[in-house]
């Protein structure tokens, strides 16, 4: 039985918190950075009414704020207690998938002759961290007692509410491990040090960390990053060691004071170089440290001051982006830039010790191409690894460089191919060893599980050391397709699909005419924003949708980057973003109109939450069956002009400013807070919708959420229970049925919601739950005849 319109009589009662009026200014707000540009702002300021501003709690501490999302979750456990069985069902489907006990495959770490890899066991959340002296990535090499478990994350995890280990980097050395811990879910990490010949965590600590840390060339040095107030990454720091009598002294190196750009620190793949990047959504500048002549001052016995060593790679200039790797073997750093106003990003160089954008150089052989979308570099000794985007889709390319009459150039480029027609392949972050012939790729397809494959650098070729092994789950019995929708600008937008094959399906015959023949139930995925791709990868945890005969579609709409840096960068985002949620809409219409789809359920997290919200108030009433909004950000007008929210000041490059009139009205255009409304109209042919037609909606946050803060998902249920107890009092004659609205928060996690991977199925298991039985569906299909 369906939850839908489900009476409140003896059960919990829907939440209707108070209405405090609050002031909210738009513009000049003396104290405070409302944006940089002279004479753009507001000025006087302006004002909206924001009646739930009061659930805004920075410490997250206040009673009455706790006691509402507490009320808000009853009333959601109350309307969906029915489903507590069918929700186990779905967990078990899910958990009988996952290969509990599992190893990664092994990759090298440093010259020591030691194979890292993690490892998962039946029963236990996290996982595992081990090494061992191995001649061979051979699966049956990993048993035994020579497995050294260099951490447990079971026991960092056991006293914790919430536990989320950010990285783990063993020491040149290789007897340390540095770790980084986050126990609460606001991504502030603890740094610890274990002793890999003691089994033991070290009494030494860095507090308060982002999270990211780069040794040096030997155990002295350890690089990490600290936030300000705003939760921004905005200094890098150093410490330094006095390797065996446990003294240290730490160094701030470089502080970044634009509330624009945040800091990220990462080595070269050589090793010999630490880099630090400064970017805004639309500019960059690196720092970089020469570390090898640092590790020759200490090792001199010469008192050092790290700073000294930090040199500027290229200042900023606004609009200009460029990422960069050493390669060593030719004394240059190779970047990639959208500098001389590129519209897409193109491969450059210059020598390591001119690295100035006045001295980069194109490759003569490797000429910009605009159909290529580049996205990044990594050098090895004798190759460099290119990741982009060709044709909508993940590629790869090696480059083999040469010198002729002293000048840098590309000797051979040629693309990593693979079979499928649709696919997502990303570079290892495990190719630690910089004198290799060969690298790893994660490859994987909507019907294809996780592969780890490696590439022969000289011939392109590819071998499958691995393929997760799923259990239960036979790819013969799914199918996978690309669509295009065209939007009502004429843009075409391209979806992937993937489907259960019933019993009519005939293997061989064309697998796209034969999807578009029948209707089924469909669940439409999107994002669209920051230039994200969603790309047709594999997702274990959709299985029980694709087996209760729903397809599973990604709408690849603008906002994202998978048609190239203006299918974001000019066509979804600031004036454009609209065509975002426009995209979606017309997407399921397409769906509709089709007769592929009988029934919509969507689903969007974070600003994909977002696209949720602002696309179920753009739809004509009836268009969606039931939505799931995963920590959505839904009050974009409020956040975006207040700077002490964490990622504000950032994101004006992504949305605009609201305190400036030029994006206001057009960020109130489709702020999902500020549009709900009672009753559905047209106006000017653009459709509303009212929230008394919106589809069910189940919303989830998390109350330490740094990223979108619990009040935005607190305050839009708010928004939507008040809009819908004032179109009753109004309404005539017998009382319409309401969708079905509800909040749940997890008082324990942030924005990515459960670490432990037994908790996260089950909350996905959760929202499955309601989205099929909001859909009228239970029982997998039986077995194809």
């Amino acid at each position: 039985m369906s939850a839908k319109g489900m009476s409140n009589e003896g059960g919990k009662a829907k939440a209707l918190p108070a209405r405090v009026p609050h002031e909210v200014k738009f513009g000049v707000v003396e104290g405070e950075n409302r944006g940089s540009v002279k004479g753009s702002l507001f000025d006087p300021p302006i004002t909206r009414t924001d009646p739930y501003f009061w659930l805004r709690d920075d410490e997250r501490k206040s009673e009455k704020v706790i006691d509402y999302l507490k009320q808000e979750n009853d009333y959601c456990k109350e309307a969906t207690s029915h489903l507590e069985s069918f929700s186990g069902e779905i967990y078990k489907e899910m958990k009988s998938h996952l290969k509990e006990t599992d190893d990664e495959v092994p990759w090298q770490q440093g010259t020591l002759g030691w194979r890292y890899f993690t490892r998962t066991l039946e029963g236990k959340s996290y996982k595992l961290h081990c090494r061992t002296k191995l001649e061979s990535n051979a699966e049956e090499d990993l048993q035994g007692e020579n497995i050294d478990v260099i951490l447990d994350e079971n026991d960092v995890a056991k006293d914790l509410a919430h536990c989320d280990v950010g990285c783990v980097v063993p020491s040149p050395s290789e007897n340390l491990v540095a770790y980084a811990v986050d126990s609460t879910g606001y991504e502030t990490y603890k740094v610890c040090f274990r002793d890999l010949d003691g089994k033991q965590n070290t009494e030494e600590t860095i507090e308060e960390t982002t999270g990211d840390i780069a040794w040096g060339l030997d155990d002295s040095l350890i690089f990490y990053s600290k936030m300000d107030k705003a939760h921004r990454p905005h200094q890098l720091w150093v410490r330094v060691r006095k390797e065996g009598t446990g003294e240290a002294r730490d160094q701030l190196l470089l502080e970044e004071d634009d509330e624009r750009f945040w800091l990220g620190l990462w080595k070269s793949r050589s090793g010999k170089i630490l880099f630090s990047g400064l970017r805004s959504k639309e500019t960059t500048e690196v720092h970089m440290i020469d570390l090898q002549a640092v590790h020759d001052r200490i090792k001199a016995g010469q008192d050092v001051e790290i700073k000294d060593f930090l040199k500027m790679v290229s200042p900023r200039e606004q609009g200009v982006i460029y990422k960069v790797d050493h390669l060593d073997k030719f004394g240059h750093l190779v970047f990639l830039t959208n500098a001389w106003d590129k519209k897409e990003f193109t491969l450059c160089a210059a020598p390591v010790d001119k690295p100035d954008r006045a001295n980069w150089f194109e490759m003569e052989s490797f000429k910009y191409d605009p159909g290529k979308y580049l996205l990044g570099a990594y050098c090895f000794k004798d190759f460099v690894v290119l990741s982009g985007r060709e044709g909508g889709l993940t590629r790869l390319w090696i480059l083999h460089f040469a010198e002729d009459g002293g000048t840098l150039d590309v000797a051979k480029c040629q693309r990593v191919e693979f079979e499928e027609e649709a696919y997502e392949v990303n570079f290892s972050a495990r190719n630690k060893v910089f004198d290799s012939d060969s690298f790893r790729v994660i490859y994987s397809s909507m019907v294809t599980p996780d592969s780890t494959v490696m590439v022969n650098s000289s011939s392109g070729e590819t071998e499958v050391i691995k393929v997760d092994e799923v259990p239960g789950y036979d790819p013969s019995k799914y199918a996978t397709i690309r669509l295009e929708a065209e939007a009502r600008d004429g843009t075409k937008i391209p979806m992937s699909v993937v489907f259960k094959k019933d019993k009519d399906f005939v293997d061989g015959e064309d697998i796209k005419t034969q999807f578009m023949s029948k209707e089924r139930p469909t669940y439409l995925y999107g994002y669209g924003s920051y230039g994200i791709c969603i790309d047709p990868s594999f997702g274990m945890s959709r299985l029980p949708l694709l087996d209760r005969g729903m397809a599973y579609v990604i709408a690849n709409i603008r906002g994202g980057s998978e048609l190239g840096r203006r299918w974001y960068q000019t066509e979804g985002k600031y004036l454009t973003k609209c065509n975002t949620f426009d995209d979606f809409v017309d997407c399921a219409k397409f769906l509709r109109k089709e007769g592929i789809a009988s029934k919509i359920a969507i689903e969007g997290r974070s600003a994909g939450g977002l696209l949720v919200g602002a696309s179920m108030n753009r739809a004509p009433p009836g268009l969606f069956d039931v939505a799931v909004a995963g920590v959505p950000f839904v009050d974009v007008m409020v956040t975006m002009c207040d700077p002490s929210i964490p990622l504000t000041v950032i994101e004006w490059e992504e949305w605009g400013n609201p305190n400036e009139p030029k994006y206001h009205d057009y960020i109130l255009s489709y702020s999902p807070i500020d549009n709900v409304g009672s009753e559905s109209s047209t106006e000017s042919g653009n459709e509303k919708c009212g929230v008394q037609d919106y589809p069910s909606l189940l919303i989830t946050s998390g109350l330490h959420d740094p990223r979108v803060a619990y009040w935005e998902p607190a305050k839009w249920m708010a928004t939507m229970r008040h809009h819908l107890s004032e179109a009753a009092k109004g309404r005539e004659g017998a009382p319409k049925e309401e969708p079905l609205l509800l909040l749940k928060t997890d008082l324990t996690s942030g924005h990515f919601s459960a670490s432990d991977r037994y908790k996260w199925l089950k909350e996905r298991s959760f929202d499955y739950a309601f989205v099929l039985d909001q859909l009228g569906i239970s029982k997998p299909l039986g077995p194809k005849l």
